[in-house]
């Protein structure tokens, strides 16, 4: 008798114990809705509504029009038109992106700037400059006289981002652009989902070179303009804790099926 109790105690056990395995599976399966993962991913554009300034060591995006620059500012911008995907909901909202310099953000090392872009409508969008990319323009048309098609990275200790460009304005005289690009991750602060990127912070110049431009910032000055940003976000896969949810509530109720069948036999 107490061998035949001893019998049924365990499959009693083992029954229960399936009976956990089903529970716990299918109560991981009801969870992924909660914990799936929404990706920040799309196009970003940025048009910025504070004035930037640049000189050789900051880019304040919130400059006064005077003085020196303030590498701890935060400017303002709004979210343009022909923005996709995530930030398709976010056109017409504004947003902040903080200054920084050189020194802080060295040109062409990995950073973890954190807050760089952040938005008033959208508080869980965190986006992280991860690099500011070295130029990739040579420096022999830098100092030449100044003419439409030349390209110009300066040669600057500690590298340089920048992107200087000459073209013709029409009328015989020269307008120039500037650009520089960064590296980012975009996270979702609600679910922890990081998506990697990169952008580019460009500003035009009317009737001027960017000899003109670099003479200025060699000489102590500021530049000014306002800021146009253009970010492309591309969704990262990475397994996220939804889909590791998900393959453990699958794997459970496959073994409290298994099991149980493994039980019905036995009895």
């Amino acid at each position: 008798m107490s061998f035949r109790r001893s019998i049924m105690d365990i499959r009693y056990f083992g029954k229960t114990t399936m009976r956990i395995a089903l529970v716990l599976g299918v109560t991981g399966l009801m969870g992924v809705s909660a914990l799936q993962a929404t990706p920040i991913t799309g196009r970003l554009i940025i048009n910025g509504t504070s004035l930037t300034g640049v000189d050789l060591n900051t880019v304040d995006f919130n400059y006064s029009g005077s003085g020196p620059t303030n590498p701890n500012s935060v400017g303002t911008f709004g979210v343009g038109f022909g923005s996709t995907l995530t930030f398709a909901t976010l056109v017409g909202t504004d947003g902040g992106v903080k200054s920084f310099t050189r020194s802080a953000i060295p040109v062409g090392a990995p950073v973890n700037f954190d807050d760089f872009i952040t938005f008033a409508a959208a508080p869980n969008i965190d986006i992280i400059m991860t690099e500011l990319v070295p130029g990739s323009f040579g420096s022999a048309q830098c100092g030449a006289p100044a003419a439409a098609g030349q390209t110009c990275t300066p040669v600057i200790p500690g590298g340089s981002a920048i992107e200087f460009s000459n073209s013709s304005n029409g009328n015989g005289g020269l307008n120039a652009h500037a650009q520089f690009n960064v590296d980012v991750n975009a996270k979702n602060t609600a679910t922890g989902e990081i998506s990697t990127g990169v952008g580019t912070f460009s500003a035009d110049f009317s009737n001027t070179s960017y000899q003109a431009l670099l003479a200025t910032i060699g000489s102590g000055g500021v530049v000014t303009s306002g800021e146009h940003g253009d970010f492309t976000i591309t969704f990262n896969q990475v397994p996220e804790p939804a889909t590791t949810a998900l393959v453990l509530g699958g794997f459970l109720l496959l073994l409290g099926k298994v099991g149980m069948r493994r039980f019905n036999r036995s009895r």
